[in-house]
């Protein structure tokens, strides 16, 4: 699962996942960043969408540029967003969706009524 929240607006693009969980999608976002000569920032958060996934085991990363000043306030709109920032978070995106080792696994068993680990 590759969450993508609040990618339009800071300095610099994070990834990461919840603490204590499966790091396979954030290692290889750091190397797929590296490839793309990108800049990111490791961090961990539990915060946001990806955590749900997580709780049923599925690989999640959670790309992000920290909390936006504007979020669910008026000024909350398109002309804070800054397209170079959603370009780079669509190129890591497609970079990790090309990289063989991003897991692909099917998921449906794990959300037909399972309850998470």
């Amino acid at each position: 699962m590759v969450n993508l929240d609040m990618v339009g607006w800071g300095e610099r693009l994070m990834v990461g996942n919840s603490p204590g969980r499966d790091d396979t999608a954030v290692a290889i976002a750091l190397r797929v960043a590296a490839d793309l000569g990108m800049p990111v920032t490791r961090f961990r958060s539990s915060a946001s969408d990806h955590a749900m996934f997580e709780r049923f085991g599925i690989p999640a990363l959670f790309l992000h540029r920290g909390t936006d000043p504007h979020v669910h306030r008026p000024t909350d709109v398109a002309s804070v967003v800054d397209p170079q920032n959603l370009e780079e978070a669509a190129r890591l995106v497609v970079g990790l969706l090309q990289h063989p080792a991003f897991p692909t696994a099917a998921v449906d068993r794990r959300l037909m009524g399972v309850a998470p680990p």
